[in-house]
């Protein structure tokens, strides 16, 4: 099977994907149409951006006359494809071409009705420059006209989108080496965060609880890395003695996947009822905006349940996230629209 992942690297997923399906045998590439601010690898880079906008169009006309020959099934993240308002896909479609849509997050999720749910949500504190609801619910009846698959990373997104499958974020283990927990007993303990985007993942929340726990005496150094390479947060995750995730989302991402994988304990808050929709809870201690202060506190003061977390965290991305096993069921739901 010939497959195109475009036309971001978000989170580097794609990539990961894509080299899992290497591995099995396929022709599998990585196109984008400007390069991650973090430095994930790609196979192909179509950079028009810098075109006055009709002939950038042109270019990616042009450019898509020759994918379409080269590739059998298009894999699309983030709401996006190659043209602007999708006017690429109608083509592919006339082409016989196969296309699977790859809801992310903030691409579907739905403010008004997110904020209207729920107190504790991704929406909380967003200042809402993404896409408006009725574009997002366009987006869903165009993905549902055209679209083959539609697939999502998180549980919470099929409130969004009931009818998608979910698969789940990928991590290529052999890459992560198996590191030792953390020492149980320290000096001082360093807390990590690393938000790629500090008002959806509620850093605000995390930075005033542990002011408050140092204002109480309690040893705890606060390590703050945003918007750098990812290298460096994989740096910073084999520095660290416990790593806060996302405290409003109700779910976890890629870099608690990478910090479970690197045998450090993880806080996020997972909510009930979507480990439920999974069918699987991972092993992380969960924490709200209210109640982080308090979680971080038991957590440092009890090395049982640290060390617990650490040992229990690379056993579950291997049986969860791993991305052999993720590729594995992305071709049985290639094989189920590829005659």
């Amino acid at each position: 099977m010939r497959i195109l992942h475009a036309p971001t690297n978000i989170a580097g997923q794609p990539y990961v994907l894509s080299r899992a399906l290497r591995r099995l045998g396929h022709v599998s590439d990585v196109l984008v149409t400007r390069r991650h601010p973090f430095g994930y690898s790609q196979d192909i880079v179509f950079d028009f951006d810098r075109l006055w906008t009709p002939w950038r169009q042109v270019r990616k006309a042009f450019a898509l006359l020759h994918l379409r020959k080269s590739y059998d099934l298009f894999h699309f993240y983030y709401g996006e494809s190659l043209l602007a308002r999708h006017r690429d896909l109608p083509m592919l479609k006339r082409a016989g071409k196969r296309i699977v849509f790859h809801f992310r997050g903030c691409d579907i999720r739905m403010r008004g009705l997110e904020l209207a749910r729920r107190a504790t949500c991704a929406c909380k504190d967003c200042p809402a420059l993404c896409s408006s609801d009725p574009e997002k619910e366009s987006l869903r009846d165009l993905a549902r006209r055209l679209a083959d698959r539609t697939l999502v990373a998180t549980p919470d997104l099929l409130e969004w989108v009931p009818e998608a499958d979910l698969v789940t974020q990928a991590i290529e283990l052999g890459a992560l080496p198996e590191l030792p927990p953390p020492a149980v007993k320290k000096d001082r303990y360093v807390i990590l965060h690393a938000p790629s985007d500090p008002l959806i993942k509620g850093t605000r929340y995390l930075r005033t609880a542990i002011a408050h726990l140092r204002s109480r005496g309690y040893a705890v150094d606060f390590r703050l890395v945003s918007g750098r390479p990812h290298s460096e947060v994989r740096q910073a995750i084999a520095e660290a003695d416990i790593v806060v995730d996302q405290l409003l989302v109700g779910w976890y991402g890629n870099f608690a996947i990478e910090a479970m994988a690197s045998s450090r304990p993880v806080v996020a808050y997972i909510r009930d009822d979507l480990a439920r929709r999974a069918g699987f809870s991972p092993p992380i201690l969960s924490a709200t905006p209210d109640s982080i202060e308090r979680v971080l506190e038991e957590l440092v003061a009890n090395d049982r349940v640290r060390a617990g977390l650490a040992r229990a965290g690379r056993p579950f991305v291997s049986r969860i996230h791993d991305a052999g096993r993720i590729a594995s069921q992305l071709l049985d739901c290639y094989r189920s629209i590829v005659g």
